[in-house]
C-alpha cells in the first residue's frame, strides 16, 4: 500500500479565487490511484461542496458543480 499526499484545487466559477484543500490518499497502485481521484471529481461534479468537509466555504452554493478541479498528488516519501 503506497500513500499519495497534496493538495487538490477547485475552482467554482471560472474567476473564483481558488478553494486549495489537503488531499492523503492510500492506494495500491497508480491505476487505482487514478480511480480515486476520479470518484473525487466525480463526487463533487454531482454532489456539489459537503457542508460537513472542515474546508467548507459557505460563501458559494453547496449544489454548484464546479469549474474545474485540479490535483497535485505525490507519493509520500
Amino acid at each position: 500500500m503506497k500513500t499519495y499526499e497534496g493538495t487538490f484545487t477547485i475552482r467554482w466559477t471560472r474567476y473564483a479565487v481558488p478553494d486549495i484543500r489537503p488531499l492523503t490518499v492510500g492506494c495500491k497502485d497508480f491505476t487505482s490511484l487514478r480511480a480515486e481521484l476520479a470518484r473525487i471529481r466525480t463526487s463533487f461534479n454531482e454532489n456539489g461542496d459537503d457542508p460537513r468537509c472542515p474546508q467548507y466555504r459557505p460563501w458559494h452554493n453547496e449544489h454548484l458543480p464546479p469549474y474545474r478541479i485540479t490535483f497535485d498528488v505525490h507519493e509520500r516519501k
